[in-house]
């Protein structure tokens, strides 16, 4: 065991040597026996650790103490810390380090290790080092900048770091004490007088509240209460009447509300029946009512002039035929209303007037789109829709060739469905609008199906209107007609209907099958000349029948025959269903015709899909 004392002086031996002489380390033993391990505590950013800029922190000027050893600063120090890794976080600690290696006092980087919920690295202290943590700073995972929030100060923490103190008092708390005990007795006093104040105030509101009911609660008690509730409810009832009456006059009469009518009848001679129109007083015959608005969606495309006519549900009240004009009082030129748009108008008393000014194309409500182009598309809907509309048309499958001496089969026609899907702001929808079959030709190449068109979301099918089966070469039986979800058959001998709502299938999820019909299916060879195309449904529309081409070249006949084009197929009753408007489906292609003087024969691609939505 080794006893050192002192401090003494010393004597020097014959070699001029003292005796008691001590070195650096004897005084770092002396001094620490007093003074303790830390950070001075003035002022308060002794040594305190602040964020930079990017992985930068910087320690700022002051005075540390570590076993007798002192570090003084005189201005920032910047570290840099390593970068963040992608995934994991740490906790690197930023200390005061006492190398007794090197005999000098560092502040230096101790780098934590990556974790989902690292720990501050362990300080170090024994014969080598001695570490006192300053800070510890988070490093999230991806971060590139420091913040002070990722910096936890460990300055006050005496197990890690803490403030030098020493054996004497050193702090005078005697100021602080005295400013303390000052501003006590002040706010107390305030406190207490509000507090007075509060309670006079709320006594003397009682004493006038009580004064009200006085007389309530004198006599008999129950029947003076009954009265007054039974008067309470008189005055809400004759309110609630007198609010009911005015609302539904304002309702009635208000000119400012623009009333929805629903869909036009035609595309230019507009009917809309509504119990929404505010008519004229005593005035035959019945008129709406002048500066009333109204909205109305178109079934199809103007083809002129427009007029409009309005009546009521019981047709009690049915108006004169009024021009429906520009609000410049011009006409309306044709094709500038879109099939399905909603067009506002305000009655003059002699004329319905769009809204605003200029063509009409302008007055138009934007509320439809339409994809009629082969391919692949992606449909949002816009803010505030929860519902959409949705018409879709298979394309039309191809005209067979010939084969030998027969004709080629018709292709069949498209189908067409109606339905409604359930919406929600910023869904992606794909839409698929199928493509015209194309026609077979001998030697070549077999016709080929018509494109189903329909509507997607996350890869499900919600609706699909298939497409029109191949005609083939030189059979009896054109292709198949389009059916609700599936494309059309082949080697189809009879034409038939459309499939009827109550037998089409269920779509899946948020989509309602409105309507479906099957396309047409192709004619059969017919001699030397190919059938036409298939129409859909009951009507019309098919592809016209092949035709027989000669063409004189000097003093050669050569045949290029070739079927008809595949008409545009129409759904039932013409397209028209109650209130909402439709088109056919893509026709077939007709099919080749047969020559045996020419080897070629073509039959004719089938019509393309059209898919329109409309909310």
């Amino acid at each position: 065991m080794t006893i050192y004392s002192g401090i003494f002086n010393s004597v020097r031996d014959s070699n001029g040597q003292g005796d008691r002489k001590v070195n650096a380390w004897w005084f770092a033993k002396y001094f620490s026996t007093f003074i303790g391990n830390g950070v001075f505590p003035n002022p308060s950013t002794n040594l305190q650790v602040v964020a930079n800029t990017n992985m930068n922190v910087t320690v700022k000027p002051g005075t540390g103490w570590i076993d007798g050893y002192f570090l003084y600063s005189d201005s920032d120090h910047i570290l840099k810390l390593d970068i963040a890794d992608g995934v994991l976080k740490r906790i690197d600690r930023i200390v005061m380090r006492l190398n007794h290696l090197t005999r000098q006092i560092d502040i230096v980087v101790k780098k934590g290790t990556f974790a989902s919920s690292p720990v501050a690295p362990i300080l170090q202290r024994d014969t080598d080092y001695v570490e006192l943590a300053l800070a510890d700073v988070l490093i999230n995972n991806g971060a590139t900048q420091i913040t002070q929030a990722n910096i936890t100060d460990q300055r006050l923490n005496k197990t890690v770091c803490g403030i030098v103190h020493g054996t004497v008092d050193q702090v005078d708390t005697t100021t602080i004490f005295n400013q303390y005990q000052a501003w006590f007795k002040e706010t107390t006093g305030r406190v207490a007088g509000e507090i007075d104040a509060w309670q006079t105030q709320q006594k003397q509101e009682f004493d006038e509240w009580f004064a009200t009911i006085q007389g309530i609660l004198e006599g008999d008690v129950a029947a003076n209460l009954a009265a007054r509730i039974a008067n309470l409810e008189q005055t809400v009832d004759d309110l609630q009447k007198t609010v009911d009456t005015k609302v539904d006059k304002h309702i009635k009469e208000d000119l400012g509300h623009v009333r929805y009518l629903g869909f036009t009848n035609s595309p230019n001679a507009w009917v809309c029946t509504s119990d929404e129109i505010i008519w004229e007083t005593d005035v035959n015959p019945p008129r709406p009512k002048r500066g009333s608005s109204y909205r109305v969606s178109a079934s199809n495309p103007n083809s002129g002039n427009i007029s409009l006519s309005v009546k009521n549900s019981d047709g009690s009240k049915v108006s004169n035929s009024y021009p429906v004009l520009n609000a410049d009082g011009s006409q309306i030129s044709s094709n500038s209303i879109a099939s399905g748009a909603v067009v506002a108008v305000s009655f003059s008393g002699s004329a319905f007037f769009l809204q605003g000014s200029g063509s009409g194309v302008k007055e138009v409500v934007p509320n439809n789109i339409v994809y009629d182009t082969p391919g692949v598309y992606v449909f949002t809907p816009p803010k505030g829709v929860s519902r959409i509309l949705v018409r879709l048309w298979g394309a039309g499958g191809g005209g067979g060739a010939r084969y030998n001496s027969n004709g080629g089969g018709g292709g069949g026609g498209g189908a067409f469905v109606l339905g409604s899907l359930d919406v929600k702001p910023g869904e992606i929808f794909t839409v698929v609008v199928g493509k015209g079959g194309r026609g077979g030709q001998t030697g070549s190449h077999n016709a080929e199906d018509g494109g189903s068109s329909f509507v997607q979301y996350r890869g499900q099918t919600f609706l699909m209107a298939g497409g029109g089966g191949a005609g083939q070469l030189g059979v009896l039986g054109g292709g198949g007609g389009g059916k609700y979800n599936q494309t059309g058959g082949q080697y189809i001998t009879n034409a038939k209907d459309g499939v009827p709502l109550f037998q089409a299938p269920t779509p899946p999820g948020k989509a309602v099958l409105l309507a479906s019909y099957s396309g047409g299916d192709g004619g059969g060879q017919q001699t030397q000349h190919g059938n036409g195309g298939g129409s859909a449904a009951n009507d019309g529309g098919g592809g016209i029948k092949g035709e027989y081409i000669t063409q004189g070249i000097a003093s050669m006949n050569y045949f290029y025959d070739r079927g008809g084009n595949g008409g545009g197929g129409a759904n039932y009753n013409n397209g028209n269903l109650p209130g909402i408007p439709g088109f056919g489906g893509g026709g077939g292609g007709g099919g080749g015709n047969a020559e045996d003087s020419h080897p070629m024969s073509i039959g004719t691609s089938g019509g393309n899909g059209r898919v329109h939505i409309f909310w």
